[in-house]
């Protein structure tokens, strides 16, 4: 954005966050003409900056320089900031909804503010943190995404924003993208520990480049040497590697430091179990944080045990208690759901806790089409509910258009959901037939007691039957 020169100096004074520096920038205004980009900044101050005081200030200059209706617009715009700022924290079920509406509002507005909230620090950090909640809060990916990707068109270094991006690749399964944003966040802040720590995941689980994982996690201990988790991944990477003394020697350090942290335990017990094949020494381990009160809901280690009783001693009671333990605290768990639904199916034949097990999950994990998949060959397979799987994989495809078993389902169905549409239509038909046959009857009756009355009370309802 190309300014005047003496735009410069008095835009770093208004947009800063000093009190007296906004205080003269408000009133020594530039000597170029105030309009456009600002007239913006001001509008941006005046919806943003924490002081009162000075937001009047800047309200009675913008009154004095611009329309009634166009700052009310403005106003409304930002309800966005205002609202995750000053009303969270959110309970209503609606309140994914709210926002989205609010974003779009505030996108109307965006191309002219968008250069400040990139820019200058105070507002930049603002911008980062709607970004942020419109994700972890309210789900909303593609909303969140603007918010980091405007920042980073008009300032590229800026690392948080980068970061950011790589987390919301990562979630989607982009390894290769997220690891991108990751080595471009470490490149410009080295000390970024928790970039290095991402990326040193998905090198050692992804991509089993165990090494390079082990350099990003020492690097956070360089700088956090009290944190249990990259002694945990450092753990991890040697566990993967086979190196079991190592991977004890790591989570030594990372128990040392927390006697109860859940992945720790849960990385000690599977060794014990898979490793050394001790399972009654697993077992004490996983159970060791769920007893502590600090973990008593863990859907980890609930999880580990519904595994050792299911796979290791074929207790399917005890794994099915453990399991739906670990989903109520966690519904989203498709490693569950994987094991866990075969069991339900073939011990239990409990199809009511599949579809459950089924619908809990994609409440939480409605990008899932695999799953739906799945969901919709159980409904057709054993409940014979076409219609319900036929939206099943209608979903699916609507997210992954190219997934062979969802349209290998979708055509084997196809003719079931067409005569159950043909069916609904002809009984819709008979409906209204009797319906209109009820009338005629009723009309007659009343013909038949009273004449005079008929053609008091129902002058014109029989031909209305009649058509």
């Amino acid at each position: 954005m190309k300014l005047p020169s003496e735009y410069y100096p008095w835009l770093d004074a208004l947009l800063s966050e000093d009190k007296d520096s906004v205080r003269r920038a408000l009133t020594q205004l530039p000597a170029a003409k105030l309009e456009h980009a600002g007239l913006h900044a001001i509008e941006l101050f005046w919806q943003l900056y924490p002081d009162e005081e000075l937001r009047k200030e800047a309200a009675v200059l913008l009154k004095g320089l611009e329309k009634a209706k166009y700052l009310k617009a403005v106003e409304k715009a930002f309800e966005v900031f205002r609202s995750i700022s000053d009303i969270l924290p959110w309970m209503d079920e609606h309140a994914a909804v709210i926002q989205q509406n609010n974003f779009a509002e505030f996108r109307n507005f965006l191309s002219k503010y968008e250069y400040f909230l990139a820019k200058y620090p105070f507002y930049t950090e603002r911008w980062l943190d709607i970004g942020r909640k419109l994700y972890m809060l309210f789900k909303l990916e593609a909303e969140a995404t603007i918010c980091f990707e405007s920042i980073i068109t008009h300032n590229p270094n800026c690392d948080e924003a980068q970061y950011a991006l790589g987390r919301i690749a990562e979630r989607k399964g982009k390894t290769e993208l997220a690891l991108a944003y990751y080595e471009k966040t470490i490149e410009l802040n080295p000390n970024n520990g928790y970039a290095h720590l991402q990326a040193g995941i998905l090198k050692s689980t992804v991509l089993g480049h165990y090494q390079e994982a082990i350099e990003h996690f020492n690097k956070v201990v360089e700088d956090d040497p009290y944190s249990a988790e990259p002694y945990i991944r450092t753990a991890e990477a040697y566990y993967l590697m086979k190196e079991n003394e190592r991977c004890k020697q790591f989570l030594e350090i990372a128990l040392g430091i927390n006697e109860y942290n859940e992945d720790a335990l849960n990385l000690l017990g599977t060794l014990q179990w898979i490793v050394e094949n001790n399972t009654e020494k697993a077992i004490a381990t996983f159970q060791k944080g769920i007893d502590h009160k600090i973990h008593s809901d863990s859907a980890l280690l609930l999880k580990s045990l519904g595994d050792i009783h299911a796979l290791q001693l074929q207790d399917y009671n005890k794994a099915r208690l453990f399991y739906e333990k670990s989903l109520k605290v966690n519904p989203g768990q498709k490693q569950i759901i994987q094991v866990f639904i075969p069991i339900l199916l073939r011990t239990f034949q409990d199809l009511d806790a599949v579809t459950q097990c089924y619908e809990h999950y994609l409440d939480k994990e409605s990008e899932d089409a695999e799953s739906r998949t799945a969901y919709a060959a159980f409904l057709i397979e054993y409940l014979h509910d076409y219609e319900t799987a036929h939206l099943q994989l209608k979903s699916a495809l609507k997210i992954n258009p190219e997934l062979a078993e969802a349209q290998k389902l979708m055509s084997r169905i196809a003719s079931y959901v067409e005569q159950e549409e043909k069916e609904e239509e002809e009984n819709d038909d008979e409906n209204l037939l009797l319906f209109d046959d009820d009338l005629d009857v009723e009309f007659e009756e009343e013909d038949g007691d009273d004449d005079d009355d008929d053609d008091d009370d129902f002058s014109g309802g029989g031909a209305a039957a009649d058509s």
